[in-house]
């Protein structure tokens, strides 16, 4: 299983966003994209997921581009963007479950209520989204990626809120993932510590 972008290249309003990226992320492995506010992080990962389709190159999955297996692709992978989807009414419990039937999954109330204790959200499972902090909040994105089983996650800027402990929960949680197999897009500010080797895809401006 592998991931591989050949010649990747975007435009925004005649202004290159960024050009001919080539990289390769295989299995096991966490890719970090860095660059400055601007400079198409965002945009990229959206692109990789299947979101932006006006781009110029080729996005392989297990060697065949990603337009000829899109089904088998989109199983594998999950995006975890910006906006959250995490509607503040509803428990984080309920969240999950709504997810869930968005997705296609049925998943019993003690799978969820595991997730929801890895990410350290048990205590608040049943509470409103609404009244919980944003680092909870945050969380609450987090524990879908325990839901499935999704070899793929591409994640922007998945730190965002999360204190310190927080952080090195979720960066144990990243690398368990990567070492059982799968595979890790991420963007971050944050100084990662692991103390383990990874690849950084650096934008440029333009």
């Amino acid at each position: 299983m592998s991931l591989s972008l050949v010649g990747l290249s975007v435009e925004i309003e005649g202004r290159p966003l960024f050009e001919s990226i080539t990289h390769t992320l295989e299995v096991g492995g966490i890719l970090q994209v860095k660059g400055r506010n601007g400079s198409g992080k965002t945009t990229l990962l959206k692109t990789i997921c299947g979101l932006n389709l006006d781009y110029e190159g080729i996005i392989k999955w297990h060697d065949a581009s990603i337009e000829l297996c899109f089904d088998d692709y989109s199983t594998q992978l999950i995006y975890i963007g910006h906006k959250a989807g995490v509607k503040e009414t509803l428990t984080p419990v309920e969240n999950l479950l709504w997810y869930g039937a968005m997705s296609g999954g049925q998943w019993p109330q003690e799978h969820i209520m595991a997730c929801l204790e890895a990410v350290g959200l048990k205590m608040a499972a049943q509470r409103p989204v609404y009244t919980l902090s944003s680092g909870q909040k945050q969380r609450v994105k987090l524990a879908r990626l325990l839901i499935e089983e999704r070899k793929f996650w591409v994640l922007d800027e998945p730190f965002t809120a999360l204190d310190q402990e927080g952080v090195a929960e979720f960066e144990s949680l990243i690398d368990a993932h990567a070492k059982a197999g799968g595979m890790v897009l991420l963007t971050t500010h944050h100084r990662l510590g692991w103390q383990r080797e990874f690849d950084i895809l650096m934008l440029e401006d333009h």
